[in-house]
């Protein structure tokens, strides 16, 4: 799992549509915050498997083709922290 992190106060983020290499990511990123939710929530943390499911990587690949400008993702410092 590639390790994501929250940037302070959005100093230094840069915004840039996705490409067909960030899909992977995304899901790392979707995958901490839903744990970070479920624990600032005192929830139970959904098990989810580590790699991404097929539907999920259909999904990214479908919006990339189709609707180029409306997946954008956020990075700092080269690292990809939120889409």
């Amino acid at each position: 799992m590639t390790r994501v992190r929250a940037p302070d106060a959005g100093i230094g983020v840069v915004y840039r549509r996705a490409n067909p290499a960030d899909s992977r990511t995304t899901y790392d990123v979707f995958l901490e915050a839903a744990d970070h939710l479920a624990r600032t929530r005192g929830w139970t943390p959904v098990q989810r498997p580590p790699d991404p499911p097929e539907r999920f990587m259909a999904f990214r690949a479908s919006v990339i083709k189709h609707d180029p400008d409306g997946f954008w993702v956020a990075e700092v410092d080269g690292d990809l922290v939120g889409f």
